[in-house]
């Protein structure tokens, strides 16, 4: 019990230290955030929400399962699959960019080992964007090992392009990015992007992404029972299984805690 009160003490402690947090962000122009801030960085946008969301909202086709070959500089690839079900918006604004060609040559600029690879800033410093800033889609799947999720800045509803692929299990950022993809082939391709800091190291651009191919694969209707089935939420319910029995085993962790004092149980 000590042992776990220990753990939860220094996890508050890192969330409440913006010099020590694991947060994937980009930083604004006059953030004080340290060069060893560990986070997915916040991003400062000019934002014109309400009229370019429309630019995007058209981008994916209902019945309709999405992937993305990302194919870097140096030859390697892998393969992203989409959630639209539980973050439609940022998926439909990932695929528009990557079709629009905006991913092509921009590098992974914030690389940490054991935590993220974060990209998709055309101008590699982290503060960089598409002009305009999406809603938060939060949900209760886990930002696990292969996660892909949007970065943002302190405001929720501040994503635009910059993405961040999770290394590992992340639990601290559930419910506070919105998850829309995983990694589902050639992983070892992200776990071999090469760490880089922009504020630490920026004559070194970083690993960039050739090209983004986006694969579209129509679904059909099961017409035994009518319903819509598709193989993308079919995929899915593994991973809302997985992510409803990492929260059930951390709320009862949670509770155990919560329900033991000094002087023993309450």
């Amino acid at each position: 019990m000590i042992d776990n009160v220990l753990y939860l003490a220094l996890v508050i402690i890192i969330l409440a230290t913006p010099a020590c947090a694991k947060m994937p962000e980009s930083a604004p122009p006059d953030s004080n955030i340290s060069a060893e801030t560990v986070v997915p960085v916040p991003i400062h946008y000019m934002t014109d929400t309400d009229r370019l969301i429309p630019f995007f909202a058209n981008a994916i086709k209902p019945m309709t399962e999405y992937r993305a070959i990302i194919e870097m500089a140096n030859g390697k690839k892998f393969e992203i699959a989409f959630f639209p079900e539980t973050a439609p918006n940022h998926v439909a604004n990932f695929v528009s960019l990557a079709n629009s060609g905006f991913y092509d040559g921009v590098t992974f600029h914030r690389v940490i080992p054991g935590f993220m690879a974060q990209g998709g800033d055309p101008t590699g410093t982290g503060m960089g964007g598409p002009g305009y800033t999406i809603p938060a889609e939060f949900s209760d799947l886990p930002h696990n090992r292969g996660t892909v999720s949007m970065a943002r800045t302190n405001d929720p509803n501040s994503a635009g392009s910059q993405f961040f692929i999770c290394f590992t299990r992340t639990p601290y950022l559930d419910r506070q990015y919105s998850i829309f993809g995983e990694v589902v082939k050639e992983m070892e391709t992200v776990d071999s992007i090469r760490p880089r800091d922009p504020q630490n190291n920026p004559d070194f651009r970083g690993d960039a992404i050739k090209h983004i191919t986006i694969l579209e694969t129509p679904v059909s209707i099961e017409s035994d029972t009518a319903v819509l089935s598709s193989r993308t939420m079919r995929r899915n319910r593994p991973v809302i299984r997985r992510a409803e029995h990492i929260r059930n085993e951390e709320n009862q962790k949670s509770e155990e805690n919560n329900g033991n004092t000094a002087y023993g149980t309450k």
